[in-house]
């Protein structure tokens, strides 16, 4: 958030400001974050009436939060709203048929956002078995997408966790989960009973009980932990 940081530099031109005053509007945002917070950080709390209504009418509603961001930068930069959104990014299921191109296209751009958040966020290295090829990396969901609220969950980095992709697989099919309260891989029975003895060591035991690698921001949330332990994860 530092009036240094080139992003805030850029975006202060942007938006006709000094990048001092980005940079306290952040801080301002900042001290809204109960996730910052909980520390003891403050962010700046001395600010002017619209700074909580904005936090709360975004963080409630992500799905608009992307939306709004993709059409600002689209004019910004003079391409078509969208038209970023297919490099690099993941692929859900096969979506439901019936689905329109602009409902596609939504979906995307949301998932286009939730992979650059969650990567970014775990510096693009597997939170269990530090991998750094990015192209093995997935942003992966703890609760399903198709389980997640479209307004709070489906793109919110704090949803996600960055995994290689075997790994990923693994968890999507609750043969691990990550630990609610301590944020520790937990290995399922039923896992150690479909693979060979060797194999279960190599890519998995090794990994049991170890706590993930923090993120810089966007730790994930307990609640949707809590979900994959016990709706996902196969004890």
């Amino acid at each position: 958030m530092h009036s240094l940081n080139p992003e805030v530099i850029t975006t202060a031109k942007l938006i006709g400001r000094t990048p001092g005053a980005v940079s306290r509007r952040l801080g301002n945002y900042a001290s809204c974050d109960s996730e910052y917070t909980k520390d003891g950080k403050k962010g700046l709390e001395h600010w002017g009436k619209n700074v909580k209504e904005i936090w709360d009418e975004f963080s409630n509603d992500m799905e608009r939060l992307v939306l709004e961001a993709d059409a600002i930068m689209a004019d910004t930069y003079g391409y078509e709203s969208g038209e970023l959104i297919i490099d690099g990014t993941d692929s859900f299921e096969a979506f439901p048929i019936g689905w329109e191109k602009e409902q596609i296209i939504t979906a995307r751009r949301n998932q286009s956002f939730f992979r650059k958040a969650v990567l970014s966020s775990y510096g693009e290295r597997c939170c269990i078995t530090g991998i750094e090829e990015k192209s093995l990396l997935v942003a992966s969901h703890i609760k399903p997408w198709k389980d997640s609220d479209p307004r709070t969950e489906r793109t919110n980095p704090r949803n996600g966790s960055c995994l290689n992709a075997l790994h990923d697989r693994a968890f999507d099919k609750g043969f691990i989960t990550i630990g609610a309260e301590d944020l520790k891989v937990v290995l399922s029975g039923s896992l150690r009973k479909s693979v060979d003895r060797d194999v279960y060591e190599k890519f998995f035991g090794i990994y049991e009980d170890c706590t993930i690698n923090m993120p810089a921001k966007f730790v994930p949330d307990k609640e949707l932990l809590r979900y994959h332990n016990e709706s996902i994860f196969n004890k």
